[in-house]
């Protein structure tokens, strides 16, 4: 009698972790709906367009973005000039940490020491910003210091909260994805990193053609 008891007892553990996380599962799922309904219904009209940028990334396609003008200005210049100059011409993207960013941009120039920073426009730096990183939402890369921004961006992969807690107010948002990241997913699923870091190997790195910006 106690080795059936026994043997119940682990039957029934055994049925309760499988429902356990399957629960766990499904609630996870359901949080993810409910932050991408967030982002489709998120009123980014609020935002007005000022330019429209299109990455061109090798064997992969185009990818559309809005630009934020108003709400990140100098993002948004220093990204606009240094397009129009062609510095992100067969640049890359050498950093991707999946479900979080692609990062890549490093400009091309002849020195890229000679690319200038630019001010840190996010909330910490003093500078309002209410463009959430979520899916899609391009956004300037610096270093710990907080107006190191030259050319590099990445592209939120991921809506999640341990997302918009990492960059929100800390980082500068300046625009959004509104068409192609089904070929940012391509390229992520396709591209093999190095380390926890998401270093992608030189002759790994997804080529970026170029960048061509159009003023609204």
């Amino acid at each position: 009698m106690k080795k059936l008891f026994i043997i119940m007892s682990v039957l029934s553990l055994m049925l309760f972790g499988c429902t356990a996380s399957e629960y766990k599962e499904q609630q996870e799922k359901e949080t993810q709906e409910k932050l991408d309904n967030i982002v489709m219904n998120s009123n980014y009209d609020d935002f007005k367009v000022t330019h429209v940028a299109t990455i061109s990334i090798k064997n992969y396609g185009d990818i559309t973005v809005n630009l934020f003008g108003e709400e990140a200005p100098i993002s948004v210049q220093h990204f606009v000039d240094l397009a129009n100059d062609h510095a992100y011409d067969q640049s890359s993207f050498h950093r991707i940490i999946e479900n979080f960013v692609a990062q890549g941009g490093k400009a091309t120039t002849d020195d890229d020491l000679s690319v200038e920073t630019i001010k840190g426009e996010f909330v910490e730096n003093g500078v309002e910003n209410t463009i959430a990183h979520t899916r899609g939402v391009i956004s300037m890369a610096r270093s710990s210091d907080y107006d190191s921004a030259s050319s590099q961006f990445f592209i939120c992969l991921k809506t999640s909260s341990n997302v918009t807690k990492s960059l929100d107010k800390q980082y500068a948002a300046f625009g959004l994805v509104i068409d192609g990241m089904d070929i940012i997913d391509h390229m992520v699923n396709d591209t093999s990193v190095t380390d926890s870091n998401g270093t992608v190997s030189t002759e790994s790195q997804p080529v970026i053609t170029s960048v061509v910006v159009e003023e609204k």
